[in-house]
């Protein structure tokens, strides 16, 4: 079974989206002074939607479709307008302030300026502790399926890597 497959059957919904958009906005906002993002983001909720217009959307699964009574991911990008709003905005706004934190956990792929490849696993160790990021191997030579595999034996496992 490929990538793809268990991206695509996977019984969860699953996005892949490019957050690069909502960096750059972030940096023009750090450049002027903006120290608060939860603050800011709540003084006026367009910056909310104009944050989620930065992000592309590459790719959903089945699942995702079907949650969301979605045809097609064009289906899907066309009404997010629909998808999050009203109780999902405060949800979002957190959303956005973990990652001005830089406060993402799970399974990520990261692209390095260098065009290195690799799978990584952000945690944090207990609650309120600093989140820490292990490596788990370049891209292609470790696979979406070894990676996931790797992390579903024994997620505690990888921080000894």
């Amino acid at each position: 079974m490929s990538d793809s497959d268990i991206f695509d059957l996977s019984p969860i919904a699953m996005w892949i989206e490019d957050f690069s958009g909502v960096k750059a906005q972030f940096d023009r906002w750090r450049a002027e002074g903006v120290e608060d993002i939860r603050a800011y983001l709540r003084e006026d909720t367009t910056r909310v939607a104009a944050c989620s217009q930065l992000i592309r959307v590459l790719r959903v699964n089945r699942k995702t479709l079907e949650l969301f009574g979605a045809n097609d991911l064009d289906h899907l990008v066309a009404n997010l307008g629909l998808v999050f709003r009203d109780e999902m905005l405060e949800s979002h706004v957190n959303e956005l302030a973990e990652l001005w934190d830089g406060k993402t956990s799970g399974l990520c792929f990261r692209v390095m300026k260098s065009g290195v490849r690799s799978w990584t696993f952000r945690y944090r160790p207990h609650r309120g502790a600093v989140f820490r990021r292990v490596t788990l191997g370049r891209y292609p030579v470790l696979s979406l399926v070894d990676a996931l595999e790797f992390i579903a034996k024994d997620p505690m496992d990888c921080f000894w890597h």
